[in-house]
């Protein structure tokens, strides 16, 4: 069982829902209980537009969501211990993700993401 993305999976999936200037990297969504499987999201940052591609716990895909950037009504992104927790407040609905600790995974694609949120959350 895979346990992340490879570089490789989330280049392609940058390069197949945006240009190859968009920033790309991997959440998942917030637990209740430390018993439910993870949902993980591969998020995708362009200029217009957040893109979530929704992945399963053997990450596989089972879904996109399009979130345009004025569509966001709030964004908020905070340290919790290790981690970051983000809050995606739409006109309709509400997105709660985790990041995963950088030292897991590609940390470069992870500080890029939580710098463009952080980015995107002070322009609002």
């Amino acid at each position: 069982m895979k346990l992340t993305f490879s570089k490789e999976e989330m280049e392609n999936y940058r390069d197949t829902h945006a240009d190859s200037l968009a920033t790309v990297g991997y959440t998942q969504k917030v637990k209740l209980l430390r018993t439910q499987l993870p949902t993980y999201f591969l998020l995708i940052i362009d200029n217009q537009q957040i893109t979530m591609i929704e992945q399963d716990w053997k990450l596989k895909e089972k879904g996109i969501s399009v979130i345009h950037l004025s569509d966001i009504n709030t964004l908020t992104v905070d340290r919790i211990f290790f981690q970051h927790r983000v809050k995606i407040k739409t006109t309709d609905k509400v997105y709660n993700l985790d990041v995963p600790p950088l030292n897991f995974g590609f940390k470069e694609y992870q500080n890029n993401l939580i710098n463009r949120l952080k980015e995107i959350s002070n322009n609002l």
